[in-house]
């Protein structure tokens, strides 16, 4: 019931506030976010990072984590993949869209959308 109540009060705080200067990532470009709470109670945001200045829906190009106890305080863990190191990525990069993260006996698996350069289509998982 806590993590039903927590995502709610995630995504209505966002609908409502964006616009408002308000968003809980205000210093970089994010996207395409999924949120889940895992056993530690906290709730983990995962989103797509865009190039700075931003050119294009297509070029995003990183993937971020943030992490929150109260959905006032929240912590950048950075980083944690990007289109290089991808080997189905794209050379030049960007394209890297809705992410997602699951957990299943033990292990989180971390996936996203990619196109593959040698076929156009889009797939791609990552643990």
């Amino acid at each position: 019931m806590k993590r039903v109540i927590l995502l709610q009060l995630f995504f209505y705080t966002t609908i409502l506030c964006y616009g408002q200067e308000n968003p809980f990532i205000r210093h970089m470009y994010t996207a395409d976010p999924s949120a889940h709470v895992w056993e530690d109670g906290r709730l983990y945001v995962y989103a797509s990072h865009d190039i700075d200045p931003p050119r294009g829906c297509d070029l995003m190009d990183q993937y971020h984590v943030f992490s929150t106890d109260d959905m006032v305080n929240w912590v950048d863990h950075g980083e944690i993949l990007r289109s290089s190191d991808v080997p189905l990525g794209r050379s030049e990069g960007g394209f890297m869209w809705a992410p997602d993260c699951a957990y299943k006996d033990g292990t989180y698996y971390f996936y996203f959308p990619t196109p593959a350069e040698q076929t156009g289509t889009i797939h791609g998982k990552w643990e």
